[in-house]
């Protein structure tokens, strides 16, 4: 069935996250919903430079372009820093949270991981979030993951 980066949403939701994320920091409107291509597409465009310099997003698409062409992702053409964008614990593995709970403090923007598998970090960050991005992640927490947390559990980390 292929590698994990194929199954899981996990870079889908990190895509979304990382342009909310840029977006709040620009000052910009944020979308309606975690999960909003359009507003996504829309607003990666309209903001082309400030995504090429960042590099995450970029980096985001590049991974999943080779995972649908069935390439392998060399890691060393990867940024040191921009790794943990591309990583997730092995789902069998016995520290697997422990693993998550490091990834998710080099991935600040993720904040799904962040409230699953290092609360204190998401909440020390809630506490200098602006009150719309604050709003925003706490209206995509309770209409995405604490709706479904099982499915969307599945979905990013399994």
């Amino acid at each position: 069935m292929g590698s994990w980066i194929e199954r899981a949403r996990l870079l889908d939701f990190r895509k979304h996250m990382a342009a909310i994320w840029l977006a709040e920091q620009e000052g910009d409107e944020l979308p309606h919903s975690l999960i909003n291509q359009t507003w996504v597409r829309r607003w990666m465009r309209d903001n082309a430079r400030l995504v090429k310099d960042n590099n995450i997003i970029p980096l985001i698409e590049w991974a999943s372009e080779e995972a649908d062409e069935w390439n392998q992702i060399q890691m060393s053409n990867v940024e040191d820093d921009l790794k943990f964008v591309l990583c997730r614990a092995v789902p069998e593995h016995r520290d697997m949270a422990l693993t998550n709970r490091l990834i998710s403090h080099y991935v600040p923007f993720d904040f799904i991981s962040r409230f699953e598998f290092n609360r204190p970090d998401f909440h020390r960050d809630r506490e200098n979030w602006s009150d719309a991005y604050s709003d925003f992640v706490a209206k995509a927490l309770e209409n995405t993951y604490l709706k479904d947390k099982k499915r969307v559990y599945e979905e990013m980390y399994l």
